[in-house]
This record gives C-alpha cells, structure tokens and sequence, in this order.
C-alpha cells in the first residue's frame, strides 16, 4: 500500500514525508487505489496552520469582507471612478444614489479599516465635480439609463459600457 507518514522522532517544524514508489502497471481500481494517509499530529499542524492563516487574513481585512476592503482600494487608487462610473448616470437622481451605495460601504462609522475615512473623503469630492458636471451639462456623456452601475464593489470596465468612444 502506499502511504504518506511522518518519519518518527522528527520535529513538527519540518516533518521528514516519505512516499513510497507506485507500480505503474497495476490498475487503480477502488480495491487497489494507492492511499495518501496522515497521521494524527500531522494533521493537528495543517490544522493549526490554517487557522494562524485565518487569523493573520481577518486582522489584515480588519473584520471586513474582501468586498468593502476592495472597494476602499479601488477609491483610493482611483480616486475619480466614482466619477467615471458617475458619468454613466443620465440624472443627478441616479449619481445620487450610486453615491449612497458606495457611501454606505465606505463610511468611517460603518467601516472600521484604516483608510476607509480617506476613501470617504476622496468619493465626497468626486461626487460633488460629477454632479456639478451632470448640472452644468444637464446631462450624461451619452449612453441608457441602465449605465448607471447597479453594484459599485464589481470592477467594470468605463468602456464596457460605451461610454468611453467618440461620437
């Protein structure tokens, strides 16, 4: 039979594995199938090191999904996608409410992630130079009502939506 085991005697640091060679010109039916076992303690250290890598994954994402840690991110790197996904709005009304989804995952009060209060910040002011430009423009760059992003944590392309070409 074939078998993965510890080597007796060793650390659990660096356990010693051994496999044992496989006949190639046997079948590997259900009967016959080479196993892979793992002893008792060496599954304890897998098991260990998988929750100390759960713990280092939360404290890094500060409690928070991979969405909203994405989102603070994709603001910060970006500062105007708020705008450019804003410019996909045809009214004040829709960049409105696209600013509140977004807003409600980023708020300092709601996120506790170190820069979620800058990502606030930088979205405030983009929302403020795209409504003034939906207002002073009245009106979008060009495109259906539906180009307003229903879920701002997706990363879309500006241009998958058309609103990037010339006219």
């Amino acid at each position: 039979m074939n078998s993965l085991r510890r080597e007796e005697g060793s650390s659990s640091s660096s356990p010693n594995l051994h496999f044992m060679k496989v006949d190639k010109s046997s079948s590997f039916s259900s009967a016959n199938r080479p196993e892979l076992s793992v002893d008792q303690s060496m599954a304890d250290d897998l098991a260990m090191l998988g929750e100390g890598m759960e713990g280092v994954s939360s404290e890094k994402l500060h409690g928070l999904s991979f969405e909203q840690v994405f989102l603070i991110y994709k603001f910060l790197e970006t500062p105007m996608q708020i705008l450019i996904d804003g410019m996909k709005c045809r009214s004040e009304e829709q960049l409105k409410k696209y600013f509140r989804q977004v807003a409600k995952q980023l708020h300092p009060d709601k996120n506790c992630h170190p820069k979620a209060k800058e990502a606030f910040q930088k979205i405030q002011k983009a929302f403020e130079d795209a409504s003034k430009f939906l207002s002073s423009n009245k009106g979008p760059l060009r495109g259906p009502s539906s180009f307003c992003p229903a879920n701002p944590t997706t990363s879309t392309s500006y241009f998958q939506y058309g609103a990037g070409s010339f006219q």
